[in-house]
């Protein structure tokens, strides 16, 4: 048989496993602006023309991007699922000839609607003309009030938008475990921090077991959140009988409390975590942060800035604010609720994230070869991970390391499974300093020294 004299034969062993983002935000609002379930931007200009600017969903993409300079990460709107889109004329524009437009697209059709009113008509009229254009069997629209109230069957689709002169708010009843579920299902990988315009105690003890969960999968988690909740601010009892007293009771590591007066109107557990996520994940701090358009811990009441002794009950609930010190206006605490940092939380992730798919790529690209248990294929396994403790310190994560090591001897079980065991490190935090404490002395100094 005739034989080339040389043959050559290059396989490709280029195949990676993939990575969830740790950079990435979500804000999640109940809203019908869009289909999907979440919606990528890249800076406020996007926005606009798409979000209503009176709408909490406006409101906290600002204050995100706001804390940004040219950042290219994205933001994600969520979209929590609504039962019914409730439409109103505006006020400054009732007794005028204004012409007021909406579309409303379901599962099957899409609808568009006009009506130009006289300076003659009332709310009531106007949403009443609106409500008889509309004819469709999938859409159920009602007048009352001067309020259109728009709503679909619980297994459709509902989208509002194109919406002219009229404001508009939105009713649910979609829980966390479903929200958080139906967003997971569409897109699992392209965030990592959560924060929703919901703040109800029911609804954020909720989430914060929905993610606190996902520390033991793939794609873990962070939820944001912040409150005005006047507990907060006074002396801690036990049992907690505020939110972010119970939160810390559960001890939850994957939520990250931030305590405002203006919890509701700005979102502000946006500003912090929109600052830090240009950065690689788990170097920088959650405690110094500068931040824009939040405003200063005050009292919900007198609107003042509150006095240190106000600030240490939100301390010991391990919830952060922002506050002035020496004149200068920055973020104080950085813990999660159960009292770690937030970045210890964020690096434990992302170097999780790192030994496991760096691991799974050094086993998918053996072309035509195996790792046998050698002493020569554990080295492989041993150099994978110890690249990422390598890595992590000159990150400034790690101090240092103990590196890796793996018994010389597998037992006969874990052989025949193909599992190795008793693959062990042990890496030392670098942490952060946040507080310093000086100890000096001032004396005379002798006049003559010999």
């Amino acid at each position: 048989m005739y034989r080339d004299t040389i043959i050559s034969n290059i396989s490709l062993a280029t195949t990676a496993a993939e990575s969830p983002s740790f950079t990435n935000i979500l804000f999640v609002t109940a809203n019908a602006y869009f289909e999907d379930r979440l919606m990528a931007f890249s800076s406020l200009d996007e926005v606009k023309g798409l979000l209503p600017t009176d709408s909490n969903a406006y409101k906290g993409l600002r204050l995100a991007f706001s804390q940004r300079n040219g950042a290219p990460q994205p933001i994600y709107l969520g979209r929590r699922k609504v039962d019914s889109v409730v439409l109103e004329p505006k006020v400054d524009r009732v007794g005028k000839i204004t012409q007021y437009v909406l579309t409303v697209k379901s599962d099957e059709k899409d609808l568009t609607v006009t009506h130009t009113s006289t300076t003659a008509e009332t709310a009531e009229n106007i949403v009443e003309a609106l409500k008889n254009k509309i004819d469709n069997s999938d859409i159920t629209a009602a007048a009352a009030d001067g309020k259109l109230t728009i709503s679909v069957s619980t297994s459709k689709k509902l989208v509002v938008c194109d919406v002219s002169n009229m404001t508009q708010s939105f009713t649910t009843s979609e829980t966390a475990a479903d929200l958080l579920s139906a967003i997971m299902e569409e897109n699992d990988s392209d965030w990592y921090v959560m924060s929703c315009e919901d703040h109800t105690e029911t609804f954020v003890m909720a989430m914060a077991a929905e993610i606190e969960a996902t520390g033991s999968s793939n794609t873990p988690k962070i939820y944001a959140v912040s409150s005005a909740d006047a507990e907060t601010i006074t002396p801690l009892v036990d049992p907690a009988d505020d939110l972010f007293g119970k939160l810390q009771e559960l001890g939850y590591v994957r939520t990250y409390p931030f305590w405002s007066a203006n919890s509701d109107s700005v979102f502000p557990e946006l500003a912090p975590i929109a600052t830090n996520a240009i950065y690689q994940p788990g170097v920088t701090t959650y405690k110094f942060m500068q931040l824009k358009a939040v405003g200063n811990a005050a009292d919900p009441v007198t609107g003042k800035d509150l006095r240190t002794a106000r600030l240490g009950y939100i301390e010991d609930r391990n919830a952060s604010w922002q506050s002035r010190e020496r004149g200068v206006d920055f973020v104080h605490g950085g813990k999660v609720a159960g009292g770690e940092w937030l970045d210890v939380i964020i690096a434990r992730d992302w170097m999780n994230d790192r030994i496991e798919s760096r691991l799974l790529t050094l086993l998918l690209n053996q072309v035509g070869g195996k790792i046998p248990f050698t002493p020569e294929g554990k080295q492989k396994v041993i150099n994978v991970i110890d690249g990422v403790l390598q890595e992590s310190v000159n990150l400034g994560i790690l101090s240092g390391y103990i590196g890796t090591t793996i018994p010389e001897i597998t037992s006969f079980e874990d052989q025949a499974h193909r599992i190795l065991d008793q693959v062990k490190f042990t890496g030392f935090l670098a942490g952060a300093i946040h507080f310093i404490n000086v100890s000096g002395k001032l004396t005379y100094k002798d006049e003559l020294i010999n």
